[in-house]
């Protein structure tokens, strides 16, 4: 807060000093007939200050200025009259430039477009005009002449000193405000110490030597300023115009001498040229700065892409119209292991597998020919170790006006580690896919005889169910217990039951016709079910697994019994059943076991069916 308190009353000092400064020098030394100054800058540095400061700001120097105007003017001419009208009119026309400067050119970065300088000439004369009428008519009277005569000397004076001195005090506001001109200005005033030399050099031609006109001579030397400094060049330069040539009118030196007329139309000729000078060079000025500040801008942009493109992790590219790499950014080294330099200039399929080559030669044909303007691919490319790398590849045809194909340009990023990565998946997801069924194909199958169990049966139970009611097909179901299998257990032990139960599925499988369905559920409990077969189809089915039950003879082995073979026989008791309209599972199996229930009772080794 200190700091910028400090700025501002530098501001203001200087502001007041400087006006002052500028008011007294014009008015002692190039003061005309009429009353009035012949050169007049002071204003201009008013408005500078409006232009490149807060509006509190402005405010206040607007204040100081017209104070210093009063106490100025008192000391020179104490007629109230002017005391009011003069120090009113010069802070009116500052006020008015620089705000119809900013309304027709803009507040940001002025003098830097030839639009500028326009908007700021037309604002000069709009805002110049006011004070020049009232002026005319206030002062006409006391100076003893006619309010044009004065109106326009006072326009044509102001007039020049605004549109000379004004923008090379924006200028330099704006670029360095002013406490840092030491630090940023100099260095730019060194580097064009050269062309401002030549143009004093030119002027002193111009403005000291009276037989030739050499006018013209001014114009190099101040182009030349205004390409190597810009718009600081040009104003400095008019500004040393302006300076040799008051100086010579005001010693009667040089051509101005020769120029029919009062001093005061001698100083129009000279303020016209240098007026003249300034609106030619200005423009160059602009149009130089507009350039430089595009081609800074597209530096700043291709240093940004640049660096975006040398962190990340995809190789950008561009190829010429024959294929070749003319661009590689950075990541092509972490890619590929080779460098950018020694890749630039071969074909981009120089690394590619011979058998993706193709592929990718026949995309870039079809990018060449126009049939596609974009494509993508995943292929391969071969590292400088010698291994493939995956590559995902995105490509497109680059072209100019006439559709004319001048390469390609792309990226492609290195998936393999998600390739990797996606291959382990896939193979643990398989691996998991196949633990999964076997559990669950354990979960469905009984150990010992391998046949379906209670929960499998009833989930395939329930299926057929509705699809055979939804088709219209019979449905039978056949419960199966084997007789006296306790005795079995009792008798020889649990290993001969199980080898019991082991032959006795294997002779129901071997019985039943395609697409029959067996399985184990319960103790010594199967059942059967036959899709598209009604209950008389079902109990032929049944007679025949009875019969072969019957017929086989199982040998009890020595290393069950501890002793020599021992053959067994075996029967069973069968109860079938045929689904119903009305059946669910749990009925149809309840209509089933008591069938089984009854051919028990009835002396087993039979087959009892459901009415």
């Amino acid at each position: 807060m200190q700091t910028m308190t400090m700025r501002g009353m530098s501001l203001y000092v200087l502001l007041v000093v400087g006006w002052a400064a500028l008011s007294f020098v014009s008015i002692t030394f190039t003061r005309q007939p009429v009353g009035l100054a012949l050169i007049w800058p002071a204003n201009a540095l008013l408005t500078a200050v409006i232009l490149t400061s807060s509006r509190r700001i402005g405010q206040i120097c607007t204040a100081l200025v017209a104070a210093t105007s009063v106490a100025l003017i008192l000391t020179i001419n104490p007629a109230l009259l002017m005391a009011g009208a003069v120090p009113a009119a010069h802070v009116i026309e500052a006020v008015l430039v620089a705000v119809l400067t900013l309304r027709f050119a803009g507040s940001a970065d002025l003098f830097t477009r030839p639009g500028h300088v326009a908007g700021f000439v037309l604002a000069t004369i709009i805002g110049v005009l006011p004070s020049a009428i009232a002026i005319g008519l206030l002062l006409a009277p006391g100076l003893s002449a006619s309010p044009f005569a004065v109106g326009f000397a006072w326009f044509a004076t102001h007039a020049c000193g605004q549109i000379i001195v004004a923008p090379m005090l924006v200028v330099l506001r704006r670029r360095n405000r002013v406490a840092k001109v030491t630090r940023a200005t100099l260095p730019r005033l060194a580097q064009g110490a050269l062309p401002l030399v030549l143009v004093a050099m030119a002027g002193l031609i111009v403005f000291t030597q009276w037989t030739h006109p050499l006018l013209f001579l001014a114009v190099p030397p101040l182009l030349f300023a205004t390409f190597r400094m810009g718009v600081l060049g040009a104003a400095l330069g008019t500004l040393i115009l302006a300076v040799i040539g008051t100086v010579c009118l005001i010693t009667g030196v040089g051509p101005l001498a020769n120029v029919p007329g009062t001093i005061a139309a001698k100083g129009y000729v000279l303020q016209m040229f240098v007026a003249t000078m300034f609106l030619f060079s200005l423009p160059v000025a602009t149009i130089i700065a507009q350039s430089d500040r595009q081609r800074q801008l597209a530096e700043r942009r291709a240093a940004t892409l640049r660096m975006v493109a040398n962190r990340i992790e995809e190789v950008l590219f561009r190829t010429d119209g024959a294929g070749r790499w003319v661009y590689l950014s950075s990541a092509y080294e972490k890619v590929t292991g080779r460098s950018v330099a020694d890749s630039i200039g071969k074909p981009f399929l120089t690394h590619i597998p011979a058998e993706e080559s193709k592929k990718l030669a026949e995309m870039a044909e079809a990018l060449r020919a126009g049939a596609i303007d974009e494509a993508q691919a995943e292929t391969m490319i071969i590292d400088e170790s010698g291994t493939p790398r995956d590559i995902q590849l995105f490509v497109y045809r680059l072209k100019q006006s006439g559709d004319e194909n001048i390469g390609f340009g792309g990226l492609f990023r290195d998936i393999t580690p998600y390739k990797k990565a996606r291959r382990e998946t896939e193979r643990r997801a398989a691996e998991a896919e196949r633990t999964a069924k076997a559990h669950e194909s354990a979960a469905l199958t009984d150990d010992l005889t391998r046949l379906p169990n209670r929960r499998a049966f009833t989930r395939m139970l329930e299926e057929e169910i509705l699809r055979t009611r939804e088709e219209g097909i019979p449905l039978s179901l056949i419960a199966v217990d084997i007789d006296h299998f306790k005795r079995v257990n009792d008798s020889f032990g649990h290993a001969a039951g199980d080898l019991v139960l082991r032959r006795v599925a294997e002779i129901l499988n071997r019985s039943l016709r395609t697409g029959a369905i067996v399985a184990r559920t319960g103790g010594e409990e199967f059942s059967i079910l036959l899709t598209g077969a009604d209950v008389e189809t079902a109990c032929i089915v049944g007679h025949r697994a009875l019969a072969n039950v019957a017929a086989e003879r199982i040998d009890l082995g020595g290393d069950l019994l501890g002793a020599s073979a021992l053959p067994l026989r075996v029967t069973v008791s069968l109860g079938v059943a045929e689904a119903g309209a009305d059946d669910t599972p749990e009925t149809l199996k309840l209509r089933a076991d008591r069938r089984l229930y009854q051919a028990k009772q009835e002396g087993r080794n039979r087959l009892v069916r459901a009415a």
